[in-house]
């Protein structure tokens, strides 16, 4: 209750008064607040406001991160340079060559989504961040699309890119252009006819690479089956946002209602989240000053410590590494404001006066680089030119000048690690709001385009490239949850139980207190590796069916049920979606040690008992403490 009471205080009785400190805030307050905030998702989850999908562990969050997009077509442009495909495409693949080398088409790329994973601009959903030297670049953007779409229908050509091993590439490549679309204004939204055709193309890329087969046993074959996959799931993603798939909403003043109110809860969280945030650091920041000041050292060096450790922090950052030209600007902004601070601090704790020398024309050159360099600067260039060296340089100071602070300060951040943790709450907390107001507003903007569509109805390349979609994203979809799908997920399962198996046969061979302790060590780095290889496999078993859980329904006939071990697409479904079903019962199950599960859970769900349970877990955990108390890793 005091929680509640305290995030009523937060959204309604602070207004714009200054944070003057009069109570301390709790992690009871942000236990409150993330329980709200659930309910909320939950509400509009039942709604049909939201799309909730299973955020992927082995698919990074890539998909609208353009930077490194033209060295990845150059790198497939030069794997294709000799062999059958060249003979035949060479001038598909010079063209492609040339256009991932020119710098205009390079530094049209330099920006990335929204936090939410949505390439729309959450402030605004009809005024999207685009420039119009990004606009001239469609032309290129199409003919690399081109250019790969006459790749992918050779099979001379995709052999070669796998023997290349180029296919992560091509799918990394397909998942940037496929999205870039969504960028471009239109009334219509993702239903115009030049969006669509980007990502149909994408997807009927996708659909040729992967239909060949892959050897799970060759590693390289199952990491491009992942990267495929993944960007699958990218892309769909994608058109989940921009409601693709979404019908048309029979009461739409009602649902804009709904929106709406549920937008002011959520604004008025994330204002309580904000304020939450600067109590706490407040906090922080007044213990942190305190075990300084108490410590016999001179001010100086304290406030070098600490400016130092946030300009780190800073160039460590996603903003730090100037993935776009907004984030170049404001590192270059920070050290502009704080050149005359290092020019003073520096010298109470670096002696050697030409290495200061050197740091101080490093952040000047940072500081008063002119904003026009800064803008047409490619990301790589920042990052060698000044993110890495200027790291180096404080990371130099930190270890050889000022090593008596870095270790109080390690004792410190020990005893405060807590603290640390929930400040991290804090920032998952503001992501998650701020992904569902986008959501939010994407999906007002895609109601009122679902209106003007039915009026005005898509122009007949629109109608056809719609078609080319769902036609696609079907043929995929039967690919994953069919034979190829379930011969991923039963290599994977059968590697974990022979490894988990493995493990249980040597582990009862193994005697810790054994006198001969190189012999035992030895054994203790062979069984945590079985362990750790039965772990991994089961995990990337168990993301693949989180990661495509929204391509399928709980829905199966009983005659399915029945002839499910003949080798059919609807019987490789059922057994797909059953293997989901035993996986989230095995968790369960230890969870809450209830017999009644027990009957729910298949071979698939044994097998992840086996290696997840309490036994085997506390196995594992047995050979690191073994480990690490008889110095093993020297041995």
């Amino acid at each position: 209750m005091r929680g509640l009471v305290f995030i009523a205080v937060l959204i309604f009785g602070l207004g714009s008064v200054a944070p003057v400190r009069a109570f301390s805030v709790s992690e009871e307050d942000i236990s409150a607040m993330e329980v709200q905030v659930q309910t909320l998702k939950e509400q509009l989850s039942r709604d049909n406001l939201i799309v909730t999908q299973q955020r992927s562990i082995n698919c990074p969050s890539e998909g609208g991160k353009f930077k490194d997009l033209a060295d990845q077509v150059v790198a497939i442009s030069q794997s294709l340079t000799e062999g059958k495909c060249y003979e035949k495409h060479a001038e598909t693949i010079g063209k492609l060559n040339q256009i991932a080398q020119d710098e205009g088409w390079r530094s049209s790329f330099d920006m990335s989504p929204s936090a939410n994973g949505s390439f729309i601009d959450s402030t605004s959903t009809t005024s999207i961040n685009i420039t119009n030297n990004q606009i001239q670049n469609v032309e290129n953007n199409n003919s690399v699309m081109n250019g790969l779409f006459t790749i992918a229908k050779d099979k001379d050509c995709v052999e070669s890119l796998r023997r290349s091993n180029m296919l992560s590439s091509v799918a990394s490549s397909l998942t940037k252009l496929g999205t870039f679309g969504l960028f471009l204004p239109s009334s219509l939204g993702i239903f115009s006819s030049g969006i669509l055709l980007a990502t149909g193309s994408s997807l009927y890329i996708l659909d040729r690479l992967i239909q060949p087969e892959f050897t799970w046993h060759v590693q390289q074959d199952r990491q491009d089956f992942v990267a495929l996959t993944c960007s699958f799931y990218h892309l769909r993603t994608q058109l989940y946002k921009h409601g693709f798939f979404d019908s048309l909403v029979e009461e739409p003043e009602v649902t804009y209602k709904k929106i709406d109110t549920s937008l002011e809860q959520l604004k008025a969280l994330t204002g309580a989240a904000q304020r939450f945030k600067e109590f706490w650091v407040q906090d922080q920041d007044l213990a942190l000053n305190q075990f300084l000041s108490g410590r016999s050292r001179d001010e100086e060096s304290t406030r070098l410590f600490q400016l130092l450790q946030k300009s780190l922090q800073l160039l460590e950052s996603s903003a730090g590494r100037g993935e776009s030209p907004i984030d170049r600007l404001t590192v270059s902004a920070y050290f502009l404001k704080r050149s005359e601070n290092f020019r003073d601090l520096l010298p109470h704790r670096v002696s050697n006066v030409d290495f200061r020398r050197k740091v101080i024309q490093e952040i000047e050159a940072v500081a008063f680089l002119p904003a026009k360099e800064v803008q047409s600067m490619s990301t790589r260039a920042w990052q060698i030119g000044f993110n890495l060296t200027l790291q180096e340089f404080f990371k130099s100071i930190l270890a050889e000048n000022l090593s008596d602070i870095a270790a109080e300060m390690k004792e410190y951040e020990h005893v405060h690690a807590n603290e640390n943790v929930v400040v991290l709450r804090v920032k998952k907390l503001q992501s998650e709001l701020s992904q569902l107001i986008s959501d939010l507003e994407i999906k007002r903007e895609n109601i009122r385009r679902a209106e003007l569509r039915r009026s005005t109805g898509l122009d007949h390349i629109g109608a056809r490239n719609e078609y080319d979609i769902h036609r696609e994203f079907s043929n995929i979809r039967k690919i994953l949850l069919g034979k190829k799908g379930w011969s991923y997920i039963s290599f994977l399962i059968s590697d974990a139980k022979h490894h988990i198996d493995k493990f249980d046969g040597i582990y009862n061979s193994w005697k810790p207190n054994s006198e001969n302790k190189g012999e035992m060590c030895r054994l203790a780095r062979s069984l945590a590796l079985e362990y750790d290889t039965a772990k991994s496999a089961a995990d990337l078993a168990e993301d693949y069916l989180k990661t495509n859980q929204d391509l399928w329904s709980d829905y199966h006939s009983k005659v399915v049920e029945y002839f499910s071990f003949l080798p059919l697409y609807s019987s490789y479904k059922y057994s797909i979606v059953k293997a989901y079903r035993s996986s989230e019962n095995s968790k369960k199950y230890i969870a809450s040690g209830s017999l009644s599960l027990l009957r729910e859970i298949d071979w698939y769900g044994l097998i992840l008992l086996q290696i997840n349970g309490k036994a085997r877990t506390e196995a594992r955990q047995a050979l690191e403490t073994y480990r690490a108390q008889n110095g093993c890793d020297s041995i």
